[in-house]
């Protein structure tokens, strides 16, 4: 049983890294494209995306906590306009693991789009000038220009949330503390040495 409930745990981890992950990476990249240009008030939009980056564990898990009480919390809130009556973080393991996914990648989103940044401000213009000069598209400017050139952000974003989303377990103990079906490996060593 034991050895059951432990493949269990480390099956959980890997999606719990893979999901956070990939969705961390994309938003990252994605922000990080969108305020590389010149926008009005770009400057405070990526403060906004950074400060997660700043507050602790726990303070992020207290805010979500907070934001996610499903009796009046401003999520709930949002969610009955439509119909819908989530427990959040006090529902079904999978609901309240869905939830703790959510609260990573905002949590660290913000050092993601702050690499990606970085590694484009370091593409000279004359590059994309020249690709536009061959005729290429956007598309085909980020496939052949932008994505080559952002090989060092890119390596060193996928090392960082790989694992950042391995050394999770602080948002578990604050957000939903030791409940089967929702640990991660880091938890349960944590849990096994320390106790629950």
């Amino acid at each position: 049983q034991a050895a059951k409930d432990n493949l269990a745990v480390l099956g959980r981890t890997l999606i719990f890294s893979l999901f956070v992950s990939t969705v961390q990476f994309t938003l990252g990249l994605l922000v990080a494209l969108v305020l590389n240009q010149r926008l009005w008030g770009r400057n405070v939009v990526r403060t906004l995306v950074f400060m997660p980056v700043i507050l602790g564990a726990v303070i992020q898990g207290l805010i979500w906590s907070l934001f996610l009480y499903p009796l009046g919390g401003p999520a709930a809130r949002i969610l009955e306009i439509v119909g819908l009556k989530p427990q959040f973080l006090g529902g079904p393991p999978a609901e309240a693991f869905f939830w703790v996914m959510v609260v990573q990648i905002w949590a660290n989103l913000g050092i993601t789009m702050i690499i990606f940044l970085a590694g484009l401000q370091t593409i000279p213009s004359e590059y994309y000038e020249a690709a536009s000069i061959d005729g290429a598209n956007s598309w085909q400017a980020f496939k052949n220009v932008t994505w080559p050139l952002l090989t060092p952000s890119i390596n060193t974003n996928v090392l960082l949330t790989v694992i950042g989303s391995l050394q999770a377990w602080q948002l578990f103990l604050v957000l939903i503390g030791y409940r089967a079906g929702t640990q991660v490996l880091g938890y349960l060593i944590y849990a096994t040495g320390f106790g629950a």
